[in-house]
């Protein structure tokens, strides 16, 4: 007999499997590598709207952290890697609030592990440009208004995907040690809502602050 995953399981083992192809065909090539330790300031702001009716949504600071690493696909000079594969962890609350019609506002939160995969452009040595996508899955249930709900008390899945972009700059101090700042932008490609006449899409602004270890 057949054995069925969760939708979430089968999202993430599909990322994974994709990571792991794309550092395949990049292995011949990877001549270093880096990592690093980030802390993560998230500001989350959903689309969201209901049987055709916008929903206001309004964004709330989170704080999270995670690593990174780095493999470059490209000859290093010195310290800079022209072109790199970077795979992430984040540990990131997901704070909103939303409006009804009504003027009600309640707020929203939960605790989501994140798994970023990108490719990373560095074209001068203090400038970063990346571009890639996202898994992510809750690691709690939904806080409304300080009370803990299931998910689908809200209306919610508890797994996302998406696309990112990133700008940063690099600033070296020492031969192999930098200090990152970099803001993200990432667009949830995944329908949360479980109503099918619902939407329900993640949008997020990051600032990213670390440091990064070059071998």
């Amino acid at each position: 007999m057949a054995i069925m995953l969760p939708k979430g399981v089968y999202l993430m083992r599909k990322f994974m499997l994709s990571a792991l192809f794309v550092l395949a065909l990049g292995a011949h090539s990877v001549l270093a590598f880096e990592i690093g330790g980030l802390g993560v300031f998230n500001f989350s702001s959903p689309s969201a709207d209901s049987n055709g009716s916008s929903i206001t949504s309004s964004s709330r600071l989170g704080f999270g952290f995670g690593g990174i690493i780095n493999f470059s696909l490209l000859p290093s000079f010195g310290s800079v890697d022209l072109l790199d594969l970077e795979i992430g962890v984040f540990y990131l609350p997901r704070k909103y609030s939303q409006t009804s019609a009504g003027g009600t506002k309640t707020d929203f939160s939960a605790s989501w592990l994140q798994f970023p995969l990108l490719v990373r452009l560095n074209p001068v040595p203090f400038l970063t440009l990346g571009a890639g996508g996202y898994f992510a899955f809750a690691m709690s249930d939904m806080n409304r208004d300080d009370t803990s709900v299931p998910f689908d008390q809200v209306g919610l899945g508890r797994t996302d995907l998406g696309l990112l972009a990133s700008v940063g700059l690099r600033f070296p101090v020492a031969p192999t040690l930098n200090i990152l700042a970099e803001g993200r932008y990432l667009i949830g490609l995944a329908n949360l809502a479980k109503n099918s006449s619902d939407n329900f899409k993640f949008r997020d602004f990051q600032l990213l602050g670390g440091a990064v270890l070059h071998f």
